[in-house]
């Protein structure tokens, strides 16, 4: 017995061309924030002070990020040269997740978001110093980062492995929903505590009067607006994802190339922030 097709409030198929071309306007600004990000730490900061964790994560983002539309592209042609005999074969070829182009689009999403949220749990333990004490602090979203890493890998083995009518619905909305909800737990921590962090420190140093104070808090702001953006990105996602297959259709596209924005944005600031 066939599953019934689902109602979409806009044209599936144009829902399918804005999100590709959506996602290459993206990706451009994404390759050039990338690149003024690289920039950064490598020609504007001095050799000892190079952080080439960010350097590393940075050109993982941009490398997953060019796979990702890659795949995308090839999903996209796939669909209107193979599935075009009519509207319901291509709703069909949509909802049926288990294939290779959707399981590794969700698997290269989920390592970069897991790579961002490793280098904001990193940054905390550098603001609280790289000692115990910095240990200590970061305890709460380590666990919170295990646990999502450990969640992505079932949710990828899932939907490769098990037969979903949907995954809109029932066990994978489920493990979905519970990773995205992790992950913004996670981000909110880290920038509370780097914020708290930077806060008592500018405090302690007599206000916003030294230059030191008003470093700090600068630095602090654009963390903050890195964090924000990040979670715009992750909230309307969930939202869309739980009220609106049609317009996930052209969200879902957008959602790799944000995450090396929402990244690289930080970086590109200065040298100062490429350094923490």
């Amino acid at each position: 017995m066939s599953m019934p097709l689902p109602v979409f409030s806009v044209n599936p198929i144009a829902a399918l061309i804005g999100g590709i071309f959506a996602q290459a306007f993206l990706q451009g600004i994404s390759v050039v924030l990338v690149l003024a990000a690289l920039y950064v730490l490598l020609k504007l900061t001095k050799a000892k002070e190079r952080n080439w964790i960010l350097v590393t994560v940075a050109c993982a983002n941009l490398v997953l990020s060019t796979i990702d539309i890659s795949i995308s592209f090839y999903y996209v042609l796939h669909i209107f040269i193979d599935e075009n005999s009519t509207p319901e074969s291509f709703i069909l070829y949509y909802l049926t997740f288990q294939t290779w182009p959707n399981v590794t689009r969700v698997g290269l999403a989920l390592t970069q978001a897991l790579l961002g949220d490793f280098v904001l749990l990193y940054r905390t333990w550098v603001v609280w110093g790289k000692q115990r004490r910095g240990l200590l602090a970061i305890i709460v979203p380590g666990i919170f980062w295990i646990v999502c890493v450990s969640m992505c890998i079932v949710l990828v083995h899932k939907l490769a492995v098990d037969d979903y009518e949907s995954v809109f619905a029932g066990d994978p909305m489920r493990w979905i929903l519970s990773v995205l909800a992790t992950t913004l737990t996670q981000n909110f921590i880290c920038v509370s505590l780097i914020l708290y962090k930077l806060w008592s420190v500018t405090t302690s140093a007599g206000g916003m009067q030294s230059q030191t104070s008003r470093s700090l808090w600068s630095v602090g702001s654009m963390i903050l607006e890195s964090g924000l953006l990040y979670c715009l990105t992750i909230l309307p996602f969930m939202i869309i994802y739980s009220t609106d297959q049609s317009a996930f259709l052209i969200f879902e596209d957008m959602v790799s190339p944000m995450i090396s924005i929402t990244f690289s944005f930080l970086l590109a600031a200065g040298p100062g922030v490429a350094i923490l």
